[in-house]
């Protein structure tokens, strides 16, 4: 009988090891986001995107050193996509992930500018300023207080009341 359950262990043992070998292990991919200086881009925003139908499959941003990495990523066709504030958008080109460590070249970002052309600030004075020893009636700031005179606009001012005297 001991020696059927050894023998029935040690069967066991076995098969489950070749099981836990014709798994498929997954891949890590790493890489570096680089400007035109070759400077590192810190927190730029890393997409690994399925190349078959542009699915995302997992997101990061890069770190201090523009350095990002994905792990536990299964096989197949993937590509980059990277952006950042102040940068075009940049992808990298499709590479396959095979079980082992992908080490993809660094991505480079171009500066992305934009001009504005004309730039129109529009501001008006309230009607009532209120500061902490006095109130401000600003006269220009209404427009029915065009054509009025000083007693008409002191009318319609707030905590003023006008009498006959």
């Amino acid at each position: 009988m001991r020696k059927i359950m050894t023998l029935l262990t040690v069967v066991v043992l076995s098969t489950l090891s070749f099981v836990g070998q014709a798994q498929n292990k997954n891949s890590n991919i790493k890489g570096r986001v680089v400007d035109s200086q070759k400077s590192p881009i810190a927190a730029a925003s890393v997409s690994l995107i399925k190349a078959k139908d542009s699915s995302v499959v997992k997101m990061t941003a890069s770190s201090k050193e523009g350095d990002f990495q994905f792990e536990n990523v299964q096989n197949g066709s993937y590509l980059l996509q990277v952006s950042a504030i102040g940068y075009g958008a940049t992808f990298s080109g499709p590479f396959e992930s095979n079980g082992s460590e992908v080490v993809v070249e660094p991505l480079l970002m171009l500066p992305q500018s934009k001009d504005l052309k004309a730039v129109t600030v529009a501001a008006r004075k309230p009607l009532i300023e209120q500061k902490l020893d006095r109130t401000i009636v600003n006269v220009d700031a209404a427009v029915t207080n065009v054509g009025a005179t000083a007693i008409e606009v002191l009318e319609k001012s707030p905590g003023i009341t006008i009498d006959k005297d």
